[in-house]
């Protein structure tokens, strides 16, 4: 049986890291599906079909048009014209296009971190031992690691999800025994210790700065809760 859908091969590509211009992804069978970033910050997305070989010029058309409008939200009031961005993309001029980033993206941009945020973080989890432990993982690689972490363990049929938590000395393992996703949640919050409590599902790979980010959202205190940003 043929399979109708394809998978997409994913790159994520720095474009602060392409002094010499991009590597262009080869023809495939596939297609691809493409992340832009400038350093830790995301500006956007591209798919590439199946059997599709862009040539060069048109694919940084392409990607400009991607991530013209992050661009643009995060500039604020700077104006993208008068700075030239459109033209040091597409010419390729390197250090005209760094300058206007760094400006652009001055209070974005992350040059220290603190060890860790007061934030408990919630996993809900029910016999996915595998994809939890690979979700605990990145949580404790972050560049800034939340200061409580809790696995609340739905209704399980075996003891694989406590055996992986055992493994992280940091983590805190609840057992809930009545099955439902929102009675896991509430027996997360109830049991966190800190003022920020964010949620993570158990198949994700956070990015190193999210910790931070969800802390840094609560210091204006006009704020009541947000959500992020998910990338394939």
């Amino acid at each position: 049986m043929v399979n109708k859908f394809p998978s997409y091969i994913i790159q994520h590509i720095q474009l602060d890291s392409c002094q010499n211009g991009l590597a262009l992804p080869l023809i495939n069978e596939n297609g691809y599906y493409l992340v832009f970033w400038w350093k830790q910050v995301p500006l956007g997305q591209l798919y590439i079909e199946r059997g599709v070989e862009p040539a060069s010029d048109l694919l940084r058309n392409d990607i400009y048009g991607a991530i013209k409008p992050a661009v643009e939200a995060y500039s604020s009031e700077k104006e993208l014209t008068s700075l030239g961005f459109k033209e040091a993309f597409l010419a390729h001029e390197e250090r005209g296009l760094f300058k206007i980033m760094n400006k652009v993206l001055l209070n974005y941009l992350t040059p220290s971190v603190p060890a860790s945020v007061g934030i408990s973080v919630v996993i809900c989890t029910r016999n996915r031992a595998v994809s939890l432990q690979r979700c605990l993982i990145s949580l404790m690689g972050q560049k800034c690691i939340p200061a409580e972490i809790i696995v609340v363990d739905n209704a399980p049929i075996d003891e694989t999800t406590k055996e992986v938590v055992e493994k992280f000395t940091s983590v805190v393992y609840y057992r809930e025994p009545r099955l439902g996703l929102d009675i896991a949640r509430n027996r997360g919050a109830k049991q966190a210790s800190h003022p920020v409590v964010a949620y993570v599902d158990d198949d994700v790979i956070v990015h190193p700065y999210w910790s931070l980010r969800i802390w840094e959202s609560f210091i204006d205190k006009n704020v009541a809760a947000m959500t992020g940003l998910v990338i394939a």
